[in-house]
């Protein structure tokens, strides 16, 4: 008697699983579906490029699409070895230096900065802007 009751249970239990996946004709037809499908981080600044003269100071903005998480790093690096890129803030407000420093590189009159804003979401995630830096004519 006790497997009797067992067999009812059990196809109640299987009719539950598979009937939902069934078709009309008694095939069975599984529903696929993608499920958190990951967009990629991107991070665009802005202006993208830039002339500028030593001593002046320039606002860059940053977009970041592909995650709730907005922030981003800023940092500079120059094309001169051992120039002074300048500052960038927190907030992208980048500042030239003074002058380029034709001492530790003889001749020099421009230099070629990029500013980059890593994700802090995804560090993998970076965009960037290039700053075409000439010494200003006293």
């Amino acid at each position: 008697m006790k497997g009797l009751k067992v067999i009812p249970f059990a196809a109640a239990l299987l009719s539950f699983v598979l009937l939902p996946g069934c078709g009309g004709d008694g095939t069975f037809s599984p529903q696929v579906s993608t499920v958190g499908q990951v967009t990629p981080v991107t991070v665009t600044v802005s202006p993208s490029s830039v002339d500028m003269l030593t001593g002046d100071s320039r606002q860059f903005s940053v977009t970041v699409t592909g995650t709730p998480n907005h922030g981003v790093t800023w940092t500079l690096s120059s094309n001169l070895q051992g120039g002074d890129p300048g500052t960038i803030s927190s907030s992208g407000l980048y500042r030239s230096p003074s002058f380029i420093s034709s001492v530790r590189v003889p001749g020099a009159t421009s230099e070629t900065v990029t500013v980059t804003a890593t994700s802090v979401a995804d560090p993998n995630a970076t965009g960037t802007a290039t700053i075409n830096l000439t010494q200003r004519e006293d």
